[in-house]
């Protein structure tokens, strides 16, 4: 997918500051379960240089979701630049070939 922040123009980082959320991680991804904050969801952990300083002194990198209702998942992934599957960068995405 090709992704874009509006505001951000090339050649400028982002210049603002990530604040960690309050509270405890959700166990529960369903943004309507009745003990956590509404919308909350669920937290995601990846690599260090998959965002911030590390992910702009890499060059940015290759973010895939899928959301599959049937199987009841939502997976996401990330490649740093130059490391996408060749089926990702030839434009045919196949998640079930990747970890």
């Amino acid at each position: 997918a090709n992704c874009s922040q509006a505001g951000v123009r090339e050649g400028r980082d982002f210049a603002g500051g990530w604040k960690r959320g309050l509270g405890v991680a959700a166990d529960n991804c369903d943004i309507r379960a009745s003990d956590q904050w509404q919308n909350q969801g669920c937290s995601q952990r990846g690599p260090s240089a998959s965002m911030g300083q590390g992910f702009n002194a890499g060059g940015g990198g290759t973010y895939a979701a899928e959301w599959d209702p049937g199987a009841g998942h939502f997976r996401t992934w990330f490649w740093p630049k130059g490391a996408e599957p060749e089926d990702v960068a030839s434009g045919r995405p196949s998640p079930e070939s990747w970890p």
